[in-house]
């Protein structure tokens, strides 16, 4: 129960708080509930599971993490000395998980012979002094305030539930805030006494200096008003999850719109965020403070940002980011102030109903614009791109439609635990625990069994577009759901692709490695690990081998079934970055569907490249196109090697060929031009055709239209384009 809350209940007789303290409590008791955690006994003597309700050690501020409810705080109980509360409450702190007990009668009636703990026993339990068995209260963490005794950032504020007729004596104190000390030792030289309203506010002013003698800090709640000096980049507030990156450590793959960045330096693979903090100084002209500043997402620099204890326990909770001038704050806030926030910032996305009784798996031939409902932007605009081009630089393949992810969903159950994680307070609310349920959902998702017709199915469709060798053939499942492709959401990235290989389906065992790895296709791989290998040998600092030395060893010993191949895609619907994504632009997570794209995997490709048309420099200026490309088989798009440096061209397509050809970037794979001019003019040409295609027949209302191509060169030299969409940018 918040202070505010049980004031109101307990009538005390207090005078009323004027508008200003009361909105300052209220922050106070809401930012109380940030940093402990459990602990039954020292660490090194438990011998079971600590009760997930509470604990009674907090050691680290991710302890105190694991007990905050959605308003930063935690609740306490300590025993008063000389009386002696229930088991297991009679140790010297118990810390109660809020977010699963928000109230202390909550929590308080899951022990044995508290069952029917009414109100006014509670009073008496925890409120008058002859009867006091409990000292209780909150506890907040206050970010960007300096220490009144140490000068250290961040405070951990302590609330005390007192009657305002019996207001705390100092010796009360003493015995409460010693106990606290030696029950949180990570927060102990930042804990401040505060007073939960205004009468006990000027109670603990007079009781200050004397405090002060014997150690004890009190805090002002005019002390505690969150702000500390800032290198301002783009001045702004954001609504979002702060995601702490210690220093030293890199920047996790999945940050995304919906987190509040706190890192020691500004790198140029940060994506969209909600708002940034970086504790050296950045490139005032860098192009990430470009797209920050053009968002207006606020973005500064905190020299001291990870000095601040109470900012460092927050991690992964709800928070809104306050940039001025020359100053930033950090506060806690509610899912439903992010949510209006974010409701303002992006105007929602307004999904157009799904077709879930088309069932039938259709080949690409089949598919035009208006399939999309059923089949997923992707797959539908795969089948126009089929019209627009000729044979030869065409995608063959099929798709799977939304109904097909839907009767599985339903039928396996999973379709139940998706609503249950929907309607949990907590997915929306800690991004921590939506991941970790995220996570767990797409495990479930992989291991669930597709049923044997289906797969059959599968067999008889890919035999009838790819032809009787379609057994053997890598096939790649590509995710078309109805939340990419669009005008406003790309969706680029969000989802995963996977390669799938039928024989292994029907082979009836499970040892690899795939019965579709040609003999060509396993030299080109060992003859990669073996180079992958010698490099990391000679340059053990790149980590990241570690993983592509894993890819290519997994390439060469494991089995690729379709099943898995399938799950795989319809699990990646629930990936981190997908669900915030949808979130950003206001689609409702319940509405979102999958379909699947099926093709030829492309094996052994020479290039890969990713084209944007119909680009300017200016307004009304002749239109060119940009062209990004790397060779040697390495991916564009997801490049596994982050010192690779891809070709970057740009070009004018004239009557047969083209012009105004300039080499942006070079290939660092490739010491020559990756494309050949007759390579070139060829690709230019088809660009054009999807580009009038386009814009005649699937997006006559965007203007200018732009499309983001993605483009292979085979092993047999031929140029397919395999995926169109609207480009989706501010700036091109």
């Amino acid at each position: 129960m918040g202070w505010l809350d049980f004031r109101r209940c307990v009538s005390l007789a207090t005078p009323s708080l004027s508008p200003r303290s009361e909105q300052q409590v209220a922050l106070a008791i809401a930012l109380a509930s940030a940093t402990l955690v459990a602990c039954d006994a020292p660490r090194e003597e438990q011998a079971a599971p600590p009760d997930p309700r509470f604990a009674t050690l907090l050691q680290t501020a991710s302890d105190f993490g694991r007990l905050q409810g959605e308003q930063w705080a935690v609740k306490y109980l300590s025993r008063v000395d000389g009386r002696t509360p229930p088991e297991p409450l009679d140790q010297a702190c118990t810390f109660q998980n809020t977010a699963q007990f928000p109230l202390h009668m909550e929590f308080l009636r899951t022990f044995p012979g508290l069952e029917t703990l009414d109100f006014q026993a509670y009073l008496s339990l925890v409120m008058k002094r002859d009867s006091r068995v409990f000292w209780a209260g909150e506890l907040r963490p206050f970010s960007g305030v300096r220490h009144p005794r140490t000068g250290r950032t961040g405070v951990m504020g302590m609330f005390v539930y007192a009657d305002g007729h019996e207001p705390l004596e100092a010796d009360e104190i003493v015995e409460l805030y010693r106990r606290m000390e030696g029950c949180i030792p990570y927060a102990r030289d930042s804990l401040v006494l505060v007073g939960a309203d205004t009468e006990q506010a000027a109670r603990f002013s007079e009781q200050a200096e004397g405090l002060a003698q014997v150690g004890i800090s009190v805090a002002d709640h005019a002390d505690l008003a969150p702000g500390v000096a800032a290198e301002a980049y783009s001045v702004g507030e954001g609504y979002g999850y702060l995601r702490i990156v210690p220093p030293g450590e890199e920047l996790p793959v999945n940050v995304g719109p919906r987190d509040l960045l706190v890192i020691e330096a500004a790198s140029e693979d940060i994506g969209l965020v909600a708002g940034l903090v970086t504790a050296l100084p950045q490139n005032v002209h860098s192009h990430l403070n470009l797209r920050l500043r053009e968002k207006a997402v606020p973005n500064a620099r905190i020299s001291s940002v990870f000095d601040d204890q109470a900012l460092m326990g927050l991690d992964g909770r709800l928070a809104r980011v306050r940039v001025e001038a020359d100053s930033a704050a950090v506060e806690p806030t509610t899912l439903e102030e992010a949510a209006a926030f974010w409701m303002l910032r992006v105007p929602p996305i307004v999904l157009p109903a799904p077709n879930f009784e088309e069932a039938r798996l259709l080949p690409l031939g089949s598919l035009v614009a208006a399939d999309a409902t059923a089949y997923g932007r992707k797959a539908a605009n795969l089948g126009e791109l089929y019209r627009a081009l000729p044979e030869a630089n065409r995608v063959s393949g099929f798709g799977i439609p939304f109904s097909r992810y839907e009767g599985w969903m339903r039928d396996s159950g999973l379709a139940e635990r998706v609503t249950a994680l929907l309607a949990e307070p907590r997915t929306g609310a800690d991004a921590a625990y939506r991941r970790s349920a995220l996570e767990e959902l797409r495990d479930a998702i992989e291991t669930a069994d597709v049923p044997p017709d289906l797969i059959a199915e599968l067999a008889a469709t890919a035999e009838q577009v790819f032809g009787t060798a379609s057994k053997t053939l890598p096939l790649r499942f590509r995710s078309s759901s109805n939340v990419e492709d669009g005008e406003r959401l790309s969706g680029a990235g969000l989802h995963d692709s996977a390669r799938g290989c039928l024989a292994d389906d029907l082979d009836a065992d499970t040892s690899g490695p795939s019965a579709c790895l040609s003999e060509a296709e396993r030299e080109a791989l060992e003859a990669e690990l073996e180079r992958r290998r010698a490099e990391l040998e000679e340059h053990p600092e790149r980590s990241w081998l570690v993983d592509v030395i894993d890819d290519l060893s997994s390439d060469l010993t494991r089995e690729r079934p379709v099943s898995r191949a399938l799950k795989k895609v319809y699990a990646s619907l629930w990936n981190d970055r997908a669900f915030e994504e949808r979130a950003y632009f206001g689609v409702a997570q319940q509405l979102a569907s999958m379909g699947v794209m099926v093709n030829p995997s492309f094996v052994l490709e020479r290039v890969d490249a990713v084209a944007v048309t119909n680009l300017a420099e200016t307004e009304g200026g002749e239109p060119y196109t940009r062209l990004v490309s790397q060779s040697g088989g390495q991916p564009v798009v997801r490049p596994l090697d982050p010192t690779l440096a891809a070709e970057t061209i740009t070009f004018r397509a004239s009557a047969g060929g083209v012009r105004d050809v300039q080499l942006l970037v070079p290939s660092s794979l490739s010491p020559s031009p990756i494309w050949s001019t007759a390579q070139l003019t060829e690709l230019a040409q088809l660009v054009a055709l999807a580009q009038e295609h386009f814009e005649a027949h699937v997006y006559p209302d965007i203007e200018p239209l732009r499309l983001d191509l993605e483009i292979k060169v085979t092993n047999d030299d031929r140029i397919v384009i395999k995926q169109a969409r609207p480009y989706v940018s501010v700036e091109p």
